[in-house]
C-alpha cells in the first residue's frame, strides 16, 4: 500500500512595505500636477509616486515647518508637544527646545518593527543636547542642515551640513547638495 504525503509549499514570509514620508515646505495645494486644474503644473514623477501611494490629503499643517514635522514623527497635536508658536522652536544654540525626550518618534518605532531608518534635509525638532538629535531620536542615518544654519546668515551664506550614521559623524561642511 501506497501512502502520500500533502505537502503545501513553503510561503515566503509577506513583505514590509517601503514608506517613504514626504514633507514639503511651502508647497501650494495647486503646486502639483493631480490638483493643478489650470494644466500649468507638469508634475509627471510625483504624479506617479502618489498614484502608487497613500496621499495624505486631509492633514492639517501649520505655517512653518517644524509643528508639522513634530505631529508626523510623533503622531500628537503640535500644540500638545508645546511646538504651536515659532517661540517655542527658536533655532538658536544653548536655548531649550525640542520635543520632550519622553515622546518617541516614528522612527524608533519603525526600527522596533525591523524596519531601518533615514533622514534627508533640515532637522528643526530639537538640539540642545544630542539626545535630541535625529539619530537619537530613531534614524539610523541622518543627512541635513545643521538647524541654525538651514537658512543662510552673514556669517555663513551657505548651510552647514552633515551626515550621521548610526550615531557617528561621517561628514560635516559644505553645502548639502553642491
Amino acid at each position: 500500500m501506497r501512502t502520500a504525503a500533502i505537502t503545501a509549499p513553503f510561503a515566503a514570509p509577506p513583505k514590509r512595505p517601503h514608506l517613504i514620508f514626504s514633507l514639503i515646505d511651502d508647497l501650494g495645494w495647486n503646486d502639483v500636477g493631480w490638483h493643478d486644474q489650470f494644466g500649468q503644473i507638469i508634475t509627471p514623477k510625483l504624479d506617479a509616486l502618489r498614484r502608487e501611494s497613500v496621499a495624505l490629503d486631509n492633514y492639517y499643517v501649520y505655517r512653518f515647518c517644524s509643528p508639522s514635522r513634530s505631529q508626523i514623527l510623533t503622531g500628537r497635536y503640535a500644540w500638545h508637544l508645546g511646538q504651536q508658536t515659532e517661540m517655542n522652536l527658536n533655532p538658536m544654540p544653548g536655548i531649550a527646545c525640542g520635543i520632550d525626550l519622553r515622546y518617541d518618534f516614528l522612527p524608533k518605532m519603525l526600527k522596533q518593527a525591523g524596519y531601518a531608518t533615514w533622514s534627508l534635509g533640515k532637522w528643526h525638532q530639537g538640539f540642545l543636547t544630542d539626545a535630541y538629535t535625529p539619530t537619537h531620536r530613531g534614524f539610523d542615518s541622518y543627512l541635513g542642515c545643521a538647524p541654525s544654519r538651514a537658512q543662510p546668515l552673514p556669517s555663513a551664506p551657505r548651510p552647514t551640513c552633515a551626515h550621521v550614521r548610526h550615531g557617528r559623524l561621517l561628514r560635516r561642511g559644505g553645502a548639502l547638495f553642491a
